[in-house]
Formats: structure tokens, C-alpha cells, sequence
């Protein structure tokens, strides 16, 4: 009275070749995907709808510093479900891409969600110059990447 079937959790047993071949095909997003891409965060889409100037992905524009107390004020007044984390997160991501690094180098001033425009530091210059060479001579060190 032993039952012969495998257990289909916890099984110890090895899968056979043909069984993987049929798992392979039902996460197609996981053999795509890139394992160095990061995804976008969840409150992000929520900053382009409320300021698409300020938040735009192919041209983007350098935030005022401090920016996020008048965004996370603004957006409560809106009901907008995202924590204060999940907002700091998603300007924090924006911030970090290669393309506003770039922009920062070449922009004439920063921007607030008021539209007041604030100059931008030499020091702030240098900085986002010495983390594009950085990220450069690391792309070029792993061309794998």
C-alpha cells in the first residue's frame, strides 16, 4: 500500500531532461530577461503623471535638491497610495540613471515642481562626470554586461 507516485513538492529526485524542457517554455520572461536590468519602480509611473516634464526617462531634467519633501507633501494632498520609501525610492532610481548623470553635466540649472529653476554646483558637476567615467571604465572592464 505504498504510494508509487513522486511527490510533486518536495521531491529529492532529480527532473528528467524532458521535464525541464516542458517547464522551459511556461517562463519565457525569465530566460529573457537581463539579470543586471533593473525594473522601474512602482511609484515612478505615478511622479511622470503629476510632473512629466521633471520626470521624463528619454530627456531628463536635474531636480532641485531637496526635492523630495514637496513631492511627497504634494502627493498625499492627491490620495496617492505610495509611501514616502516608495517615493524616495523611485526619485532616488531616476537620479542614479546614466542619462540624468549626463543631463546634470550639461544642464544649464536644476528644476523644481514649481517650475523655479536652481543653479547647479561645480562640485555637482565633477561629481556626476567622475560616476559617469566610473560606470564607463566598469562597462568597459565586463563587456559581458
Amino acid at each position: 500500500m505504498h504510494n508509487t507516485k513522486p511527490r510533486a513538492v518536495l521531491s529529492l529526485k532529480k527532473t528528467s531532461p524532458q521535464s525541464e524542457i516542458t517547464q522551459a517554455p511556461s517562463t519565457p520572461q525569465q530566460s529573457t530577461a537581463t539579470p543586471k536590468k533593473r525594473k522601474i519602480p512602482a511609484a515612478f509611473p505615478c511622479l511622470q503623471t503629476h510632473w512629466p516634464e521633471l520626470f521624463n526617462l528619454k530627456h531628463p531634467t536635474p531636480l532641485k535638491i531637496g526635492i523630495l519633501v514637496p513631492v511627497i507633501a504634494s502627493l498625499k494632498q492627491e490620495d496617492e497610495p505610495y509611501t514616502d520609501t516608495q517615493i524616495g525610492k523611485a526619485i532616488g532610481w531616476y537620479c542614479r540613471r546614466f542619462e540624468y548623470l549626463k543631463a546634470l553635466t550639461n544642464a544649464p540649472h536644476r528644476v523644481g515642481i514649481d517650475g523655479n529653476t536652481f543653479p547647479i554646483s561645480d562640485q555637482d558637476r565633477q561629481n556626476a562626470m567622475k560616476q559617469i567615467k566610473a560606470r564607463l571604465k566598469e562597462a568597459r572592464a565586463d563587456p559581458k554586461r
